[in-house]
């Protein structure tokens, strides 16, 4: 039995994503594993486990490499998996943060939006990397990119009231996309009808946070799972491996409330997604959905038909399901609860759904993305 302890950082949005695959992955791939999960502020945990000779490897978000000598000479398998840390001594698994900032670059450019600005912390790395992968795309597309004062809320304030409308602000990550929105409201302009905002890391505690459903790009979590089991398994068999990196793309952009406009010059038809948006996690129909949008119900079918190919419930059961797979996948709220928030009273009828969109029953669902978890400790 190999046991490895894995330390979290303070994302546990992207950490248990990471964590779930490492021991799935783990347990499929080489059998016989232990992996042990340690709290954001395990620094002195770690320490008195690497001396007593209790763990056999180590993953998660290391702080630093002077942290790492701190351990003492002697070497296990390690790996880190942090972005927000750059780790010289040991094997590092995590996104290409340049990459991720060119995905969103090429992803809100595609989308029509007319100006750019970036909001992040230039004294971490992985905010740098997105900042320059975000130039990168768009000094080649000719477009200029701004600076968001995301650390002085008076100036920041005043920046978001005199934007141009149609600027659209990529965050570094959620954490920064939700003060962005709330910064947004203050200086009351509308998003995404204004201003948008794109973060990175998928964190349903942020758009709850910020009252919106924030877009953001997904990050490769199950990947950096896999691999960094590969890592582990490579180190344990062979001994502790020369320090490398392996930068994994980032997944797709979840185009949510922050950043999704009408592409249509239909007026009605605009409201009438707007007001869909707003409300498609409470128990909303089309005849409400026409009658806010001041024309009858076969009107607005029409209306839907000719500019997106299918009627108002269609799209509303769309976001339904969109919403449910992110809950799904990044909270641990039960079955019931996932559906109540989707706007389905029954379980049932959200189970029925959910099956013919993804051909899974949500349970499974979960469970193929996931594998089983249960919190263990080390054994004395």
């Amino acid at each position: 039995m190999n046991t490895i302890a894995f330390a979290f950082d303070l994302d546990y949005s992207a950490s248990n994503e990471v964590y779930y695959s490492l021991r799935s992955n783990g347990s499929a791939l080489f059998g016989d594993w232990e992996l042990v999960p340690l709290a954001y502020d395990f620094e002195t945990v770690v320490v008195d486990l690497f001396k007593s000779g209790r763990i056999d490897a180590l993953a998660g978000s290391f702080i630093s490499d002077s942290w790492l000598r701190s351990l003492g000479r002697k070497r296990i398998p390690m790996v880190n998996l942090s972005w927000l840390s750059n780790i010289q001594s040991v094997p590092t698994v995590t996104v290409d943060d340049v990459k991720v900032g060119q995905v969103a670059a090429e992803n809100l450019f595609e989308q029509g939006w007319q100006q750019f600005a970036f909001a992040g912390n230039p004294s971490l790395e992985f905010s740098r990397l997105r900042n320059t992968g975000f130039k990168q795309f768009l000094d080649n597309a000719g477009c200029k990119v701004l600076e968001f004062p995301i650390s002085r809320k008076a100036e920041a304030i005043k920046w978001l009231s005199t934007v141009e409308e149609g600027t659209v602000i990529f965050s570094a990550n959620d954490s920064i996309a939700r003060r962005v929105v709330l910064l947004a409201k203050q200086a009351e302009r509308r998003i995404p009808e204004e201003i948008g905002v794109l973060g990175v890391g998928n964190s349903p505690l942020e758009s709850i946070f910020a009252g919106v459903d924030i877009s953001s790009i997904s990050l490769p979590s199950e990947g950096i799972g896999m691999q960094a089991a590969k890592v582990l398994q490579a180190q344990i068999e062979k001994g502790p491996a020369e320090p490398c990196s392996y930068l994994l793309p980032p997944g797709p952009v979840m185009e949510r409330e922050t950043t999704r406009r009408p592409e249509s010059n239909d007026a009605v038809l605009e409201e009438a997604l707007l007001f869909i948006r707003a409300n498609f996690s409470r128990d909303l129909g089309v005849d409400e959905v026409a009658k806010h949008s001041g024309v009858s119900r076969r009107s607005l079918e029409l209306r839907f038909q000719k500019e997106l190919g299918h009627g108002p419930y269609a799209e509303i059961q769309r976001l339904r399901l969109e919403q449910a797979e992110y809950l799904l996948r990044d909270t641990e709220l039960k079955i019931k609860d996932v559906a109540a928030r989707c706007g389905f009273p029954e379980q049932h009828r959200f189970s029925t759904f959910f099956r013919r969109w993804k051909k899974l029953a949500p349970k499974e669902f979960r469970s193929k993305i996931r594998g089983s978890f249960s919190l263990q400790t080390p054994a004395s």
